[in-house]
């Protein structure tokens, strides 16, 4: 079983076709798994695009869209019970995510990109580890507001 799940905040940009390529392409080829939403702004168009939304009590703009997508999955590897593929909605899946659970945070890495290597649009988290995701937590809280909208 695998959690596929995105966080989403409706901003006034034009990712309603990309969410819905996002959650098509993640049915198309992994069809067992659950393909979550998070988000401060639910509505009913995504609801009908997810097998489960949740709703976050937290007001999300551009000054804080990172560190509350950062919060939400802090919160969300604290209590689940199965590996979660985190990505942005932006992605289209092409084939099956592999792994062989030999691992417990996996990250994408560019060679490509020197100045910033590790790209946050696919994570693939295990469960298990409270201790990374609290550490993390209390990093991401503490960053300077400067950064808490992008990093």
């Amino acid at each position: 079983m695998l959690d596929i799940v995105c966080y989403y905040a409706e901003l006034g940009r034009p990712y309603m076709p990309l969410l819905k390529r996002m959650a098509e392409s993640a049915r198309d080829v992994m069809p067992d798994a659950r393909i979550i939403l998070m988000t401060p702004t639910p509505n009913d168009e995504l609801k009908a695009l997810f097998d489960t939304v949740v709703a976050l009590p937290v007001k999300t703009d551009f000054a804080n869209l990172c560190r509350e997508r950062a919060r939400a999955m802090v919160s969300w590897m604290l209590i689940t019970e199965i590996p979660t593929l985190f990505v942005d909605p932006d992605l289209e899946f092409k084939r099956p995510v592999e792994h062989d659970n030999d691992f417990d945070v996996g990250l994408l890495w560019r060679t490509n990109k020197v100045d910033q290597p590790v790209n946050t649009s696919l994570i693939l988290a295990m469960p298990g580890q409270p201790a990374f995701w609290r550490h993390y937590g209390t990093i991401v809280v503490n960053l300077p507001k400067q950064v808490h909208g992008w990093w």
